[in-house]
């Protein structure tokens, strides 16, 4: 059977995963961080129908880092400059710790909880050990040790699972039917997986284009989307 044609670019995938990273951080950030804190405040039906509406979003959110991951998979096979792109990864880290901590945590410096660029460069650092030893099996299996183990010191957003799936996206990579489906495996006891099965759907449809990206705006809409979130609930609360 001939495969649909794919009509999603590049910055087709940013978009979809940035709107669904802001739904899954708008659910915690004012329901369960804020509103599920007054439940004196409001009636159980009020606070069941608010219950249901989170999940709809978390459920909804956790197709942005399957994606997210698939596109620093893709960012790495095509930068000019490996060591740039790991500098911005770790410059956004370092940004992002404080309007990541105020807003999940209501703390300007939380370290039971590291924003997605720290495990974002656990990957890209992988990816570059994989690379680089092509040939060695036990220094591959080493390398993966190593970023499951500093995924969990370090307790990066999605731990050791973000891990599993970059380690399965990076074997899968090349075929993108065997793409779109390598992100499933790593998330089959997530809570959220029937969700995560749709980020198979769009990884499958990607074409292969750039399209048109703003690169800085999508970057810098993390920590900047984290801030506003908190700001508004601060004001609200």
């Amino acid at each position: 059977m001939k495969r649909p044609k794919p009509f999603l670019n590049a910055g087709h995938l940013k978009w979809l995963a940035l709107i669904f990273m802001i739904i899954d951080h708008t659910a915690v950030i004012f329901l369960a961080n804020g509103l599920f804190l007054h439940l004196n405040d409001y009636s159980y039906d009020f606070l069941d129908q608010m219950y249901s509406y989170f999940l709809i979003m978390r459920n909804l959110g956790r197709l942005a880092f399957p994606i997210y991951l698939y596109l620093l998979l893709e960012g790495y096979h095509h930068t000019k400059d490996l060591k740039k792109y790991f500098m911005r990864l770790g410059i956004l880290a370092l940004v992002s710790e404080i309007p990541f901590d105020l807003a999940f945590s209501n703390q300007w410096l939380d370290w039971q909880h590291q924003n997605i660029f720290v495990e974002l460069m656990i990957a890209l650092m992988l990816f570059a050990w994989l690379d680089h030893f092509k040939e060695r099996w036990f220094m591959r299996l080493i390398g993966i040790g190593l970023a499951f183990g500093l995924a969990y010191i370090t307790l990066a957003d999605y731990d050791i699972f973000g891990i599993l799936a970059a380690v399965i996206l990076y074997f899968a990579y090349g075929k993108r039917v065997r793409e779109s489906i390598a992100i499933l495996p790593a998330f089959a006891f997530e809570y959220y997986m029937p969700t995560v099965f749709l980020s198979s759907l769009f990884i499958y449809f990607y074409n292969g284009e750039r399209g048109k990206v703003n690169q800085a705006f999508h970057y810098w809409a993390y920590p900047g989307h984290l801030l506003l979130l908190y700001g508004i609930k601060v004001f609200i609360f």
